[in-house]
């Protein structure tokens, strides 16, 4: 077992932290209204909240995407996932109004 990595029927899983230098959640915090950077074309990414309920989906269509759920996100800590063929990447990111 590699450290970092989880082996799953002979298939491992890692978490790539260069990429999660890459992607960032603009300003952190922020008010709810906030931009991913870092994000390739066509890529989807979902808004977990801190208890793990996906609560937001999305796919990266332009260069800048500015995500603004109203209603959906308040107060709290949150976490923005990027899932794609080869990498799995986590930002935690905190909403204050």
């Amino acid at each position: 077992r590699r450290q970092g990595q989880l082996c799953i029927r002979d298939r491992w899983l890692s978490i790539n932290s260069v990429n999660a230098d890459l992607v960032k959640v603009i300003p952190n915090p922020n008010n709810g209204s906030f931009t991913i950077q870092g994000l390739q074309n066509g890529e989807k990414y979902s808004i977990y909240d801190i208890n793990g309920k996906a609560i937001y989906y999305g796919s990266h269509n332009s260069n800048s995407p500015t995500i603004n759920p109203d209603g959906i996100i308040s107060n709290g800590i949150y976490y923005l996932r990027i899932n794609n063929e080869k990498n799995f990447t986590q930002v935690k990111f905190i909403v204050y109004k």
